[in-house]
């Protein structure tokens, strides 16, 4: 069983860290994975052994506290208050300093005064305090245990100076710590709910009351109630309800949470809505088609959900970097105190040095670097139709090596269409032969004939009422029929129908003969989705091999492989040789990727490192495969393996640059604070910048992505 836990009180990586190492201890937990990013822990345990209760208890033996539900930190007024009454204590210690920069001492403050205040700023730290407490009874240390060592042995210190009649005191060092420590932590939490947490956002952009029609009549009516084909009202201002289509009136609709784009979309009548989205203008009503989880962006919030509660391999080095860290500092600030007294015999020296390695050695940074970047590729990956099962997945994608396409239904339509019509007896015309055939093709299930239905109903020619005597389906040839008006009617290959012509398109062609003579030929092909070209064009320019392995004859898997300019293909393969075939790739190769869409698929996407699968394919193919492609407004193709590939490749270089950034800083900056070249309170300011300097960073992959992109789907 699989259960989600909101978490409140972490605050660096190390917390996060230190609830996973005594949740996976447990020998009922199979695995539990925290994101300090969304503040959640997903736990797979073993629900014969264990139960939710229990588990929340051993999370409170860690010193925080776990919630079933969203505990809504996010908009705490007392944190603002907190962090105003902390400036206004700061300020006049700020003032002071800024003043003695110009000899102006009149505005100094007085010793008791200082006293005074350093200490209500103290009752600002019992956060710290008991955070800290709680870690060190759990035999550990965080972020909190580095800031409240920091602040009490610089303010005791101070208050040992102050009762002794000294005047050189350090006040000032301990208030501006808190202060600016709670600051960025604040604007820290804001910016992650903000930008990076979009799970809140989406969720409410769901509506909670509707105008639904029933028996007749137009009622109000809550949400919950909602019924697959019921009729539903949109109104100008108002949010969709559900999924549906539109079946009266002219709406425009906000839809930036599926595709990005902020231009409101027209939608007609047999258009697709959206739940969540926004009519800007106009009015009409919808027929519901999904409703709950089963609605897009109940899809959207469920992959961005799971990739937040996932973890990428790569998070696991700053997990085993932040678990050393923080023991490694206290280390070291020790040594800072020790060498910085014996080299300069000034204990206020020394203990400012030792103060300042504590408080600018924070690992938060560190801890934000990989899921800060994650959670944005996935708001990106969703927008574009692409669901990565979990962030290992995201993580593995931009190492693909190798493709193997699948022909049908993965590079092509699936289904043939009518590219070409020749005319071989001036008696009829081309509409007359196409109604004709329309006609006797209606009676057939064979995917050609259904192809010919189609092409006479998208083009409007009207049918005939022919008489139709003596049908018959000949195996292997086509149809055969008598019509009063025209004689015996023959419609199959053309051998049968005895045409001469040859196929220099690899493509399908259907004859007609009408009374023992040539009519007309019916030029078939399933077509290349629009956007193949392109996106694999964007493969070999990332360096990517590809292949076909189709099920389909050799002439028309060599076509599409020499339309694409694929040159390695397969055709007339089982789904075991498939199989079999990813494995000998797998063997020259060290990532192979397969994208199919057909049950038939399945086994090789299962075997291959990446599967890739379309989410109108078969269950089995979507089961087995790491990511899934959708498009709510187009056609799902594979231009999305190219996009999957892009985002995947930029969010690992971000993930290093966020990590090489935290390391670089902490490695310049505590040498500079152990030699005494940073005060404790720029110490302060300079691990907050460090923290917000990474997120600000993942955010720019939105815009990175952009740039890359294969758009044209």
């Amino acid at each position: 069983m699989i259960i989600e836990l909101y978490i409140s009180g972490m605050r660096c990586q190390a917390c996060a860290t230190r609830i996973e190492k005594v949740l996976n201890k447990n020998p009922n937990i199979k695995q539990a994975e925290v994101n300090l990013i969304s503040n959640k822990v997903r736990i797979d345990f073993q629900n014969t052994k264990l139960n939710t209760d229990e588990i929340i208890k051993l999370i409170e033996k860690t010193g925080f506290q776990a919630y079933s539900q969203d505990y809504s930190v996010k908009n705490n007024p007392l944190s603002t208050v907190k962090i105003i009454i902390l400036l206004l204590i700061t300020m006049p210690f700020l003032t002071a300093m800024i003043a003695m920069l110009f000899s102006w001492h009149q505005l100094m403050l007085s010793l008791p005064l200082q006293f005074f205040l350093s200490t209500i700023a103290q009752f600002f730290a019992i956060p710290f305090y008991k955070s800290a407490w709680k870690s060190l009874c759990n035999k550990s240390a965080n972020m909190d245990t580095l800031i409240v060592l920091g602040t009490t042995i610089i303010y005791i210190y101070s208050v040992i100076l102050f009762f002794s009649g000294k005047t050189e005191v350090y006040f000032e060092a301990s208030v501006m710590i808190l202060c600016f420590v709670s600051i960025g932590k604040y604007i820290e939490e804001k910016t992650k709910y903000q930008s990076l947490n979009s799970l809140s956002q989406l969720e409410k952009l769901n509506t909670e009351e509707i105008e639904v029609l029933r028996n007749n009549s137009w009622i109000r009516s809550n949400i919950q109630n909602l019924k697959i084909n019921d009729i539903v009202r949109a109104k100008h201002g108002e949010r969709i309800a559900a999924d549906g289509i539109l079946i009266k009136g002219n709406i425009f609709c906000q839809e930036d949470f599926i595709n990005g784009e902020y231009l409101a979309q027209e939608k007609c009548v047999n258009s697709p809505v959206y739940c969540g989205a926004t009519v800007i203008s106009g009015s009409g009503e919808y027929q519901v088609t999904k409703t709950g989880k089963e609605t897009v962006i109940a899809d959207i919030i469920q992959a961005i959900s799971q990739a937040q509660s996932g973890k990428a391999e790569i998070a696991r080095i700053a997990d085993k970097i932040a678990a050393i860290f923080i023991p490694s500092v206290l280390f070291f600030s020790t040594l800072t105190a020790i060498f910085s007294y014996l080299i300069t015999n000034n204990l206020s020296q020394a203990i400012n040095n030792a103060v300042a390695v504590l408080v600018i050695s924070c690992p938060c940074a560190m801890g934000l670097a990989t899921p800060s970047a994650i959670v944005v590729a996935m708001q990106i990956a969703v927008k574009m139709g692409i669901r990565f099962k979990n962030a290992q997945i995201l993580e593995l994608v931009g190492k693909t090596e190798l493709i193997a396409f699948d022909k049908t239904g993965t590079l092509t339509q699936g289904k043939p269409e009518i590219i070409d019509f020749i005319l071989l007896n001036s008696q009829y015309c081309q509409e007359e032969i196409i109604a004709l055939c329309a006609a006797i093709e209606s009676s057939s299930n064979h995917p050609l004939a259904q192809t010919i239905c189609d092409y006479q109903k998208e083009k409007n020619i009207p049918l005939i009422d022919f008489e139709i005597n003596n049908l018959q389906n000949i195996p292997g040839c086509g149809l055969e029929c008598e019509i009063a008006k025209y004689g015996k009617i023959k419609i199959g290959n053309l051998t049968w129908t005895e045409i001469d012509f040859k196929n220099k398109k690899q493509a399908t062609l259907v004859g007609i003969n009408i009374n023992h003579k040539p009519a007309a030929i019916i030029i078939l092909q399933d077509c290349i989705k629009n956007g193949t070209k392109k996106a694999v064009k964007e493969l070999h320019k990332l360096n990517i091999s590809s292949l076909i392995i189709s099920g389909d004859n050799k002439k028309s898997v060599e076509f599409i492989a020499n339309e694409l300019k694929i040159k390695e293909f397969y055709a007339e393969t089982l789904p075991q040789d498939k199989l079999n075939l990813i494995k000998k790739m797998k063997e020259k190769y060290k990532f192979v990727a397969f994208v199919g869409d057909g049950l038939n698929d399945a086994p090789a996407i299962a075997e291959s490192n990446i599967g890739f699968a379309f989410i109108n394919g078969s269950r089995g193919s979507c089961d087995a495969a790491d990511v899934i492609l959708l498009n709510y407004n187009k056609e799902a193709n594979i231009g999305q393996v190219s996009n999957a590939i892009i985002i995947s490749k930029l969010t690992i270089k971000t993930i290093k640059q966020n990590l090489f950034f935290s390391l670089i800083y902490n490695l310049t900056a505590i040498p500079l604070a152990a030699c005494g070249y940073l005060s404790p309170s720029i110490a302060a300011i300079a691990m907050s910048c460090s923290s917000l300097s990474v997120i600000f960073n993942s955010l720019r992959l939105k815009t990175r992505v952009k740039k890359h992109l294969l758009h044209n789907l």
